[in-house]
């Protein structure tokens, strides 16, 4: 008795194929996800990295510099709009500092090298920083400066405005010299 050879028939390879498809479609939409997200994680480094080189900026400024002006002073409580500038609707808060390229801080990068998205009239990255006066309740709080960077962007995975938001203190050295001087 002869054994006939048993191949592979056709429909056996066309299941195979349906299957092996349909893995390959799954994959792919990760593919897609991933692409997103590190699109996501990159604009948002980006805004990170701008955030720091601001803050760094505006630490290096002299304390009396214009664009250290206290845009809300207070007392020994902080204000109402101590936080993020981005509202929960895409809403930006008024009242901070917005950057621009015609009063360029030393050693940050301007908006003109930064680049814009060309779908946008807007900039990539819009910098916003507020700063904030503090008196406290002693001497040596007397004169400092509580400073909050903004940074925020469109992520274009979702469309959604985003915010970075970095914080920063600078104290009046005169301030300090008194405390010290009336301490002795």
């Amino acid at each position: 008795m002869r054994r006939s050879a048993r191949g592979t028939t056709l429909i056996e390879v066309m299941i195979a194929l349906a299957v092996l498809l349909v893995g390959m479609l799954g994959l792919m939409r990760f593919q897609v996800l991933g692409l997103s997200w590190n699109s996501s994680a990159r604009a948002q480094s980006r805004a990170m990295e701008l955030a720091l080189e601001l803050r760094a900026g505006l630490e290096q400024l002299p304390y009396g510099d214009p664009r250290l002006a206290v845009t809300f002073p207070w007392g020994n409580t902080a204000p109402n709009t101590f936080g993020p500038l981005l509202g929960s609707g895409g809403s930006v808060t008024s009242g901070a500092t917005v950057w621009s390229d015609s009063n360029p801080i030393p050693g940050v990068t301007l908006d003109s090298v930064i680049g814009q998205d060309p779908n946008s009239p807007q900039p990539m990255f819009q910098r916003r920083w507020m700063v904030w006066g503090y008196t406290g309740m002693t001497s040596m709080n007397a004169g400092a400066l509580i400073i909050m960077i903004s940074v925020i962007y469109v992520d274009r995975g979702s469309l959604q405005p985003r915010e970075v938001v970095v914080y920063t203190q600078r104290v009046n050295p005169a301030a300090v010299l008194a405390s010290i001087r009336i301490s002795s």
